[in-house]
């Protein structure tokens, strides 16, 4: 998530204010010690995921710069129209032809509600509020997919509890929590 305000600082050429920086620092590092594990080493899954975090910071910001100028719904048509041939592309490459017939009803109700819900309902929501959101707050927010993601699996029991998973929770909160004070702060002072 500190990908985002230095790509903000270097394309838009505005330097988000430390309280950003310290925040989106916070939850980064929080992130690092929720998938920390002793005695790991950097691999190619690694930099993958590195590639990834580069292409997300730069879809929150595309996102941000779409979103104030297209109405959203027409840009979630749009992203979905795209992610939809590109991905098609990727997986005729990479995948086997599923046999769309052998689907059960189960199968079409999942897909339905992954895209309706996950994807299409999130994007709704997502551009609706980059429309007022700035990008480094928005990276900062979506840290929390992490966390909650952890929570739900120590819920349902996939996931044991431990100590580092809830201390990275802890800074990721703090993150979020000083990166929404700076807002916070100014509201205050223009109130009062």
């Amino acid at each position: 998530m500190i990908l985002v305000p230095i790509f903000v600082w270097a394309i838009y050429k505005t330097k988000p204010s430390l309280w950003i920086f310290g925040g989106a620092g916070i939850t980064t590092a929080g992130l690092l010690v929720m998938g920390f594990t002793p005695g790991m080493e950097f691999n190619f899954g690694d930099f993958l995921s590195f590639i990834m975090a580069i292409f997300y910071a730069l879809q929150v910001l595309a996102a941000g710069f779409g979103a104030r100028r297209v109405e959203p719904y027409r840009l979630v048509a749009l992203h979905i129209i795209m992610l939809a041939a590109v991905m098609t592309i990727i997986a005729c490459i990479f995948e086997p032809l599923p046999d769309i017939g052998a689907f059960s009803p189960k199968i079409w109700g999942t897909l339905l509600c992954v895209s309706l819900g996950n994807t299409i309902l999130c994007f709704i929501i997502q551009f609706k509020a980059q429309r007022i959101t700035p990008e480094s707050h928005v990276a900062v927010i979506f840290s929390l997919e992490g966390l909650f993601g952890y929570m739900v699996a120590v819920l349902s029991g996939q996931d044991p509890f431990h100590l580092q998973g809830a201390i990275g929770g802890i800074l990721v909160i703090a993150g979020m929590m000083l990166t929404e004070a700076e807002t916070f702060l100014k509201n205050k002072r223009l109130s009062g």
